[in-house]
């Protein structure tokens, strides 16, 4: 299976994280909060989401999901990077992306050739020729897997 990235241990990332490692992929989950990483390492799940604590547990045991605090460790073994990061409103009404363009700025040089980044974060229509772009390297490939999970059935819906 592949080694995944996953960076941002919010409901998404989270999620995402226990799921695809439920599915036999190695994933590493990273966030810049060391204390949410602390948790997550003991299985301490701070969302509510039904079979979420079962599949991090699991997901620990079995060495297929690992917690840490950023991305720059795991760049270079990842074949996929997940972008689940949050992108507020700014006042003027348009979308934040500084905070997706900062981890691609930050592991862009470590990923190897081929490997694919996935954003999943909420972004305007256009995002990825803009994360492709500031890659500046076009061996790398930018996918779109938009988020689509309901609270309370997250672990469902991505199943």
């Amino acid at each position: 299976m592949s080694a995944v990235l996953v960076v941002g241990a919010g409901y998404v990332g989270l999620t995402t994280s226990a799921c695809l490692a439920h599915l036999g992929h190695d994933v590493t989950c990273v966030d810049i909060d060391e204390e949410r990483i602390s948790k997550l390492s003991q299985g301490q799940i701070p969302i509510h989401e039904s079979g979420l604590p079962d599949l991090v547990e699991t997901g620990i045991s079995a060495q297929r999901l690992q917690f840490e605090v950023g991305s720059t460790n795991a760049a270079p073994e990842s074949e996929f990077v997940f972008l689940c990061l949050p992108t507020p409103q700014r006042a003027d009404g348009r979308v934040d992306v500084d905070a997706v363009l900062s981890v691609v700025n930050d592991v862009r040089e470590l990923l190897a050739p081929g490997s694919i980044i996935v954003n999943k974060s909420t972004v305007p229509v256009g995002t990825n020729s803009t994360i492709a772009s500031a890659t500046q390297r076009d061996d790398l490939h930018v996918v779109s897997n938009p988020e689509f999970l309901r609270e309370g059935s997250a672990v469902n819906d991505f199943l």
